[in-house]
């Protein structure tokens, strides 16, 4: 056999027998279980924080839905602005070939014009030096011949100017 209890064990049973009892009484213990620990199962309250938790879970998920709605429209129309601004970058891009290749055109014309202009300025350089020379020639023949004229006791037929 065990031990006796002492009247103080015997006692402090006594007290927790009694408050188990005035919880029973008040509602506030449906029932007890063991013999040794005994525990006093409140259903009443169980039920009711098991509610309680309940209803905040199912108001933190109501509150993550519309967040995540809120959320998911956001990103929706940030994509569309991300969308309609790409195509806008590609219309530009698009825009911009376009233009460059005028320009390219435009400069390959511009060069063959040079090119060709170029070739008339040597063309008119030559063609201003044979004209110069041939009249810096006709001078000194008009001088000759006027010198020849003089000689042979004629006027001048040419007036050279200086």
């Amino acid at each position: 056999m065990g031990k006796k209890p002492t009247y103080e064990e015997l006692e402090a049973r006594l007290a927790k027998a009694e408050s188990y009892m005035q919880a029973i009484r008040n509602g506030k213990v449906d029932i007890i279980v063991g013999s040794e620990g005994a525990l006093a199962v409140q259903l009443a309250e169980t039920q009711q924080a098991l509610e309680k938790r309940t209803h905040e879970l199912a108001q933190h998920r109501d509150r993550l839905e519309e967040l995540v709605q809120k959320r998911t429209a956001e990103l929706t129309r940030t994509v569309e602005e991300v969308e309609q601004q790409r195509k806008a970058m590609m219309n530009v891009s698009q825009d911009l070939r376009r233009v460059n290749k005028k320009l390219v055109l435009e400069m390959e014309e511009r060069r063959q014009a040079e090119e060709q202009l170029i070739a008339k300025n040597n063309e008119l350089a030559i063609f201003n030096r044979l004209a110069v020379n041939r009249e810096l020639k006709m001078v000194e023949l008009k001088k000759e011949v006027n010198h020849l004229l003089e000689k042979a006791g004629q006027e001048p037929h040419y007036v050279i100017a200086r």
